[in-house]
């Protein structure tokens, strides 16, 4: 085993890892209507994908407020075979009545 400095693959002790992204697309779909996403985007893993879906839908919930009814909405994230990944309801971050 060589000593010399800058020998070994790991000379500070740190470990080098290949992180796996994921290419995603956040569709969004209610009765009648559409929002097809043509760019998509780089997910580290579906947890990130579904905070990114919950943070889409309640943008457009909070941009459409009281003009528009998204009941029926849902997120569709699908990869790039168009595979349904995740399937997000809008309900989930509709305000609530109490």
């Amino acid at each position: 085993m060589s000593t010399e400095a800058g020998a070994g693959p790991c000379e500070s002790g740190a470990i080098e890892m290949e992180v796996q992204m994921f290419y995603l697309y956040f569709h969004c779909a209610g009765p009648g209507e559409i929002l097809i996403d043509r760019d998509g985007a780089e997910v580290l893993d579906l947890v990130e994908a579904r905070d990114r879906a919950l943070t889409l839908a309640k943008m457009l919930v909070e941009q459409a407020y009281g003009t528009r009814d998204f009941t029926d909405w849902h997120v569709y994230v699908s990869d790039e075979e168009d595979d349904e990944m995740l399937l997000i309801p809008f309900s989930a971050v509709m305000p609530t009545i109490h």
